[in-house]
């Protein structure tokens, strides 16, 4: 039982991987990978698909389904304790950077970082304007 299941989970992360590597953010093009990638993120939709790729029986799809299920909570959970983690060391370390700046050049950093957060694919923030320059053309970058 325990190597069937070994096996099983070994398989999952396999076609997890695979999964993974074929998706929009890893050379899939975009417009074509970001729908299948976006399907994939559900526990059904991942079971679905270790199906059909390794005719699990519906036996097998009730005992890994959970399985999916649990990991998945589990990396969103991850994936949200980075954020705020990332986000309290961007807090402390712009009190840090103002601390140092004269009042105006404080204000031009508040309005320099709000460019850069709001940066769709080119919005016009330096990065787009050094990018459309360099270029010499009206073509945006990707961030």
């Amino acid at each position: 039982m325990k190597r069937t299941v070994y096996i099983l989970g070994l398989l999952l992360v396999l076609a997890a991987t695979s999964a993974y590597a074929n998706c929009g953010n890893c050379g899939m093009d975009a417009k074509e990978g970001a729908g299948e990638h976006k399907a994939m993120k559900t526990p059904e939709a991942k079971v679905a698909m270790l199906q059909a790729e390794l005719g699990l029986s519906e036996d097998q799809v009730q005992k890994i389904k959970p399985l999916v299920e649990e990991k998945m909570a589990k990396i969103d959970a991850l994936r949200e304790e980075h954020h705020q983690k990332k986000e309290a060391l961007s807090e402390e370390y712009t009190a840090k950077i103002k601390a140092i700046l004269s009042e105006e050049q404080a204000m031009k950093f508040e309005e320099w970082k709000k460019s850069q957060k709001s940066c769709p694919l080119g919005c016009g923030c330096p990065k787009c304007q050094a990018k459309k320059a360099m270029s010499g053309s009206g073509e945006e970058h990707k961030h």
